[in-house]
């Protein structure tokens, strides 16, 4: 297939990928969910629950595979986790950072933009697998803090994106400190997680129409973990910039290393 037969075949199939995501919302919502929590006791819903959105969410990686619009295996991603909860920082380069991760650890809970729940199957997918909704500024305050350390009390592991949104192209925005702050309050590690993708495709302001020349293969890898047991600003900024220091480096941005 030549590159331009290519790109027309990846940009055809980049758009049913997201149509099956969005189609799909309904029936997972509607009917994959109410019925997988239907006989489930009732500390154990949100837990099933997540277990069939990530099962749901490897297909979608699935058929982005094996139509060769982005190349991703969930079980390539395998890291070794603590016992326990977690906070699970990523940058954020791509639009399908959340399913790529999640399709590859079922149990994370992550913070939702509140802009989502205003879709009515994201809305019940997100609060049947106990998902947090951010009200406010880039992770919403003390109040999503909050939500996030009653998670991890709950040992219930969870995956921020500390930018509050995608990734500048090669480069990492702002980064905010709430998942710091509230790793530090539950007294649990911090995993620093990196998600690549060569070439860059599904970018912040890069319409999904406009694929690379070539398929595209998406990698997240666990990069180190971090005690996290200071609340105080120095603390937590010290903490913020150990997580963050190997991502500056433009090289890792592109090779993952």
């Amino acid at each position: 297939m030549g590159s331009f037969a290519g790109r027309i075949w990846r940009i055809l199939f980049t758009g049913v990928a997201f149509l099956l995501f969005f189609a799909g919302a309904p029936f997972v919502a509607y009917v994959a969910l109410p019925f997988c929590r239907l006989f489930a006791p009732s500390d154990a819903k949100a837990n099933r629950s997540r277990s069939v959105l990530s099962k749901s969410w490897g297909v979608f990686h699935w058929f982005m595979r094996v139509t060769k619009t982005v190349v991703y295996r969930p079980r390539d991603a395998a890291f070794v986790k603590p016992a326990g909860a977690y906070v699970l920082v990523a940058n954020h380069p791509t639009l399908i950072d959340v399913t790529a991760i999640i399709a590859a650890e079922a149990q994370l809970t992550t913070v939702v933009k509140a802009s989502l729940f205003r879709f009515p199957p994201i809305r019940s997918i997100a609060r049947a697998c106990g998902y947090i909704e951010s009200a406010g500024g880039p992770l919403g305050g003390a109040e999503v803090i909050g939500e996030i350390v009653a998670r991890l009390q709950a040992g219930i592991p969870v995956l921020v994106f500390p930018e509050g949104t995608r990734s500048p192209l090669g480069a990492l925005g702002p980064v905010h400190l709430g998942a710091f702050k509230a790793a530090a309050i539950a007294r649990v590690p911090v995993l620093i997680g990196l998600v690549t993708c060569e070439p860059p495709t599904l970018y912040r302001g890069n319409p999904w129409y406009a694929v690379p020349d070539r398929t595209a293969a998406l990698r997240f890898e666990v990069v180190n973990v971090l005690a996290s047991d200071s609340t105080d600003a120095i603390g937590l900024r010290s903490l913020a910039e150990q997580a963050w220091a190997l991502r500056l480096r433009p090289e890792a941005m592109h090779r993952g290393e």
